[in-house]
């Protein structure tokens, strides 16, 4: 039988694209810049030890990784991709904050029609707790901003004051879920350890993980 597909866009040196497929997902390490792509196969020629590293469970053997570079709202890059068009895994980390803001609603339509019907959205929340003001990217991110883009994918973020930057002390409004194109929240996950880049100063764990289906 054929393994899972994964999506990492913006997988960039290829770390988190390795380790998935060391879990048995076939890949697509995607990125807009050819010279992270350049460092991904470097990598993976090397053999990283994310990836040596990963238990493999129940016995699956280690799915492959394919690595292009392309525009993630393109989809030229599937057609080189060669296979289905939608995903079993979409994994978004350090992604999203990159994008500019204005470009956060056309993120969670593509976002959405890349998913297959039972596939599943994760994302690793990065920068939490950074102010929506502050200039990026990488740009602040919270639970509220995820759940109010795809409740309604293509819908643009309103904030409590009704400014499109959104101050410090703002909110983002969480529209009615759209039913026929949103995305559900299955889980919204605190680990209780991270990477020290997602540590907070005291030594608590800032980093939160959202999955998500249709």
């Amino acid at each position: 039988p054929s393994k899972p597909t994964a999506l990492v866009p913006g997988c960039g040196k290829g770390h988190d694209a390795l380790l998935l497929a060391s879990l048995g997902y076939d890949v697509l390490g995607l990125d807009f810049s050819a010279t992270a792509i350049s460092q991904a196969i470097e990598n993976d020629k090397a053999g990283t030890s994310d990836a040596s590293s990963a238990r493999q469970p129940n016995g699956v053997g280690p799915g492959t990784v394919t690595w292009l570079s392309g525009d993630f709202f393109s989809d030229a890059w599937l057609e080189e991709w060669g296979r289905e068009k939608t995903f079993d895994l979409v994994f978004d980390y350090t992604f999203l904050c990159a994008l500019p803001p204005s470009a956060r609603p056309l993120w969670a339509t593509r976002m959405t029609s890349l998913l297959s019907p039972h596939g599943r959205l994760v994302c690793l929340e990065f920068p939490s707790g950074k102010p929506l003001s502050a200039p990026g990217p990488p740009w602040g991110l919270t639970p509220e901003i995820y759940l109010a883009l795809l409740a309604r994918p293509g819908d643009a973020l309103e904030f409590s004051s009704s400014t499109e930057k959104g101050d410090p002390t703002d909110t983002v409004i969480v529209p009615p879920f759209d039913a026929a194109n949103g995305l559900r929240r299955l889980e919204l996950i605190k680990p209780p350890r991270t990477h020290q880049a997602g540590m907070n100063e005291d030594g608590t764990v800032r980093d939160w993980i959202h999955v998500w289906s249709r």
